[in-house]
């Protein structure tokens, strides 16, 4: 009889539980949904209308092609003319290297493409620091040291198993994180050397890179 008793408020105590468990998540899904309801209201209400946001994006093509068609810096947006290289087709396959130079130091990577809808693989990047001493040199020992770095970085990460593979084969990207007047492809202006003495040209990339 002691024992038909235990195993009755076993039961009767498993079943308040599954009760109480029953009612805590009707709760919890209750508060979901409200919770649902406000952020779609709060999304709804704070939401630019469309109308306005194509208002905006007019007016900013608009600044854009007045300020790249003026000479003189009025425009409420300033821009550059730059020369910019084809655009990638998305079936772009190989190792490729790309160099961005910051304030005081830049950035080298690589990543091996694997073609149309292949995922990128053989991701490396390092930043590097640049020395006081080359901060205020001419852009010319600033390029040489930089290409000094890249060349290191290409020995460790080589575009395939053969260290030796011919340099057409090494595609390189280079951006500056400065505003540059491109008098070509290949060489420009800085307007402003943030943290640099440097003020004459930039030769970008391939004088200095194909060393």
């Amino acid at each position: 009889m002691r024992k038909e008793m235990v195993v009755a408020a076993a039961v009767t105590a498993v079943a308040v539980v599954a009760v109480l468990v029953r009612q805590y998540s009707r709760k919890k899904a209750r508060q979901w949904r409200q919770t649902q309801r406000i952020l779609r209201k709060f999304a709804r209400e704070s939401a630019t209308p469309v109308p306005k946001l194509w208002e905006v994006a007019n007016a900013m093509v608009s600044d854009m092609q007045a300020s790249l068609a003026s000479q003189e810096e009025t425009g409420t947006l300033s821009m550059l003319v730059s020369c910019a290289a084809s655009l990638p087709k998305g079936d772009e396959r190989g190792l490729y290297y790309g160099v961005n130079l910051r304030g005081t130091n830049f950035l080298i990577l690589c990543a091996r493409l694997g073609g149309r809808n292949e995922p990128i693989s053989d991701l490396h990047r390092k930043e590097i620091s640049i020395p006081p001493n080359v901060l205020i040199s001419t852009s010319q020992e600033l390029f040489d040291y930089i290409a000094a770095e890249l060349a290191k970085f290409v020995s460790e990460h080589p575009p395939d198993d053969n260290p030796d593979a011919s340099e057409r084969e090494r595609k390189l990207g280079f951006t500056v994180s400065y505003p540059v007047d491109q008098a070509a492809a290949t060489s420009g202006s800085a307007i402003k050397w943030k943290s640099f003495s440097a003020n004459d040209t930039v030769v970008f990339a391939y004088p200095f890179f194909a060393k």
